[in-house]
């Protein structure tokens, strides 16, 4: 069975408690979260739980919501109640009926950008999907993506990661930048990942300028996968942008990050990268998972909103969630 955070109608394994992918929003704990957005920061603490002991089948329209949550210093958050949660979709209070949070194997495609622009990242860039690769458990899964003019790929899903590094460390700089059709293909090759968990790992210094596929093509692909995506943005400082896709780029990936439940990390110092993949690694593997039936079901194929609110603790403040933004309705 495929982990999903879409409800199913069919019979679906209560595996509600392991972890899947996190969220695509962010609003601090004193502002109001809107459906793709963030929400800010009770007392029932999260279940951690065995994966197999959770094979209760039953027949239902459950829709499990994975929830990243950081402090203000960016780092996760892990000892949130289920108090602490608030869930809306289009609009309406939902009750939350499971609530856990664990760490679960992960399947991960790295999804590199090799065009000319990323010469003088190349070197940092390359740490930092060792980074990435270097915090891999045996059930995990990998595969490498590269794309300039056109994307390729460079390993296929391994459970060795050491055959990623190898390919990455060969990588070199050359041609334009096709970054939506490099995500066009990561998707198509984690998607056939065992484990529940997947995410895109993206690492680009910008904006597309080679692409055949469209940003609405991918915006679509990514609200029907339940594939996450954390970009890492190397970014010019203003003063040194001049090209369109450079002015694009950082919105572009930002919001396809948002859409799936992942994260753009910003960063302008090449030096930074490790640091960002470090974050990604936190994020993949610690995430709350939040369970509910929709108070008004629809089968009518359409897009739900989801947003999240929370309330935190007496005496915390800066707490920021992250989640997926919706989900596609069965349709009769």
């Amino acid at each position: 069975m495929q982990w999903q955070a879409f409800p199913r109608r069919a019979s679906l394994k209560m595996l509600a408690l392991t972890l899947a992918f996190a969220a695509a929003g962010v609003v601090s704990s004193s502002t109001k979260s809107d459906s793709t957005g963030s929400a800010a920061s009770g007392t029932e603490s999260p279940v951690r739980t065995n994966e197999a002991a959770l094979s209760v089948t039953v027949d239902s329209n459950l829709v499990q919501i994975p929830v990243t949550v950081t402090d203000k210093k960016d780092q996760v958050v892990e000892d949130l109640s289920k108090e602490s949660f608030s869930v809306y979709e289009n609009g309406v209070a939902q009750t939350i009926v499971h609530f856990g949070f664990e760490e679960a194997p992960i399947s991960v495609c790295l999804v590199f950008d090799s065009s000319l622009s990323m010469a003088n990242k190349l070197e940092k860039a390359i740490e930092a999907a060792n980074e990435v690769l270097g915090a891999s458990k045996p059930e995990d899964e990998y595969c490498l993506v590269r794309f300039s003019d056109w994307p390729s790929v460079l390993v296929g899903l391994t459970k060795n990661p050491a055959h990623v590094t190898a390919a990455v460390s060969r990588i070199y700089p050359e041609g334009f930048t096709a970054l939506l059709d490099g995500i066009y293909t990561g998707m198509a090759e984690v998607k056939q990942a065992q484990n529940r968990h997947k995410a895109i790992v993206l690492i680009s210094d910008g904006g597309d300028n080679r692409s055949r596929h469209t940003q609405r093509q991918i915006k679509n692909l990514v609200r029907e996968a339940d594939v996450q995506i954390y970009a890492i943005g190397v970014l010019s400082p203003e003063s040194q942008i001049f090209s369109q896709e450079e002015i694009d780029g950082p919105a572009l990936m930002k919001g396809l990050s948002r859409e799936s439940g992942g994260r753009l990390y910003r960063i302008h110092n090449p030096s930074d990268l490790p640091v960002a993949a470090a974050k990604i690694n936190m994020a993949l593997r610690h995430q709350y998972l939040l369970g509910y039936y929709p108070k008004q079901i629809h089968n009518d194929g359409k897009y739900r909103h989801i947003a999240v609110k929370l309330s935190p603790p007496k005496g915390v403040s800066g707490l920021r969630a992250y989640w997926r933004s919706g989900y596609y309705a069965p349709k009769d």
